[in-house]
């Protein structure tokens, strides 16, 4: 078991900048995801404004491009508002030409510059540029050709001071919106990602893995990991999930199987993920609280924090991404067969 009682706020805000990559057959790409790729990565880190270099040298020829860009691992949160404005790269130690992009998110954590990306038909809507102009800026800011055969890869960008961005706060809730609202039943699933092995069960409403995902629905309904070879591997378990339509005491857990979590002492994330709209609970509709976690056989212990930021309520116990400071509980990633429970309270529904 470990316990942690660390004060962040005393420590320098730093981040990991990082090339995203994918080669034409995705056989040669490089991720910041814990995993092992055939290539040495040069990561930069980030500590405000400056210039600064990223690169790759693959082991093998890097045939053709799928994909790449620039990423700062946490950049939103780390640096909200900063730019990224790449000013150079050179491919196999020669200059490129180089495009006008822009700096975006994708899921309000990652900061990046797409490079190469045929996926974004539109500007996102959080797209921006130190100068403010966004007429002609791309997410494909290189010719494709370029990348034909790649040994190495370097990359030079200003990270450049702006603005913390202000998001517009949503309109509170009416009485008879909330009222409406309470009409309906709604969920609790239990989330997990282990820190070495990223054996995980994501909230229900993400894209790829989640519950409605249409590429991989079997995801959710197990513990998934990934070999060395960043190919699934589907590690059992179980869950129990709880539907939610009044007050109430509501349990939500996972149950590992024969492979436990694999290789690792800690988590990345353990959390709650709902689809009760957040405007209930941030406006005082419903009340969620007294949070309490088990795991195993260790005692119960109590650490409230729900997060309505984004559209759906979710509860935090573990959130090594998003939280300024670790849960001041003792935690344990559960062996095989062993089970990780949450229970809260729901009041005033």
């Amino acid at each position: 078991m470990k316990s942690f009682e660390i004060d962040f706020s005393l420590l320098p805000v730093t981040d990991v900048a990082y090339i995203m990559y994918a080669n034409a057959d995705w056989s040669n790409c490089f991720w910041m995801d814990g995993n092992e790729y055939p290539v040495k990565a040069t990561t930069a880190e980030i500590t405000g404004p400056g210039e600064y270099t990223v690169g790759l040298e693959f082991d093998e020829e890097a045939q053709g491009l799928a994909f790449t860009a620039l990423g700062i691992v946490t950049g939103e949160k780390t640096f909200n508002g900063y730019f990224i404005d790449i000013t150079g790269i050179k491919v196999n130690g020669e200059a490129i030409e180089v495009g006008k992009g822009y700096t975006s998110s994708d899921d309000g954590v990652e900061m990046r510059e797409n490079i190469y990306n045929e996926w974004v038909s539109d500007l996102p809507a959080d797209a921006r540029r130190a100068d403010g102009d966004l007429e002609g800026a791309s997410p494909i800011i290189v010719d494709k050709e370029a990348f034909a055969s790649v040994k190495t890869l370097e990359i030079t960008f200003n990270f450049i001071y702006g603005k913390p961005v202000v998001k517009d706060a949503a309109a509170p809730l009416t009485q008879e919106e909330a009222d409406a609202l309470k009409q309906n039943t709604y969920h609790a699933y239990i989330g997990v990602q282990g820190k070495d092995t990223y054996v995980f069960r994501n909230s229900w409403d993400e894209a790829n893995y989640g519950r409605d995902s249409e590429e991989h629905p079997e995801f959710f309904g197990r513990l998934t990991g990934w070999d060395a070879d960043n190919n699934a591997v589907d590690y059992g378990g179980s869950f129990v999930d709880a539907e939610i339509a009044g007050d109430g005491e509501y349990t939500v857990s996972f149950t590992t199987g024969d492979m436990g979590m694999g290789e690792t002492a800690d988590y990345n994330m353990l959390f709650v993920s709902t689809d009760i709209p957040s405007g209930l609970v941030r406006d005082g509709f419903v009340t969620i609280d007294n949070v309490k976690v088990k795991f195993g056989s260790g005692a119960t212990q109590e650490y409230t924090e729900v997060d309505t930021e984004g559209e759906y309520v979710a509860i935090k116990i573990i959130d090594v991404y998003n939280q300024s400071e670790a849960p001041a509980i003792v935690y344990s990633v559960p062996g095989a067969n062993e089970t990780v429970a949450i229970t809260f309270t729901v009041s005033n529904w």
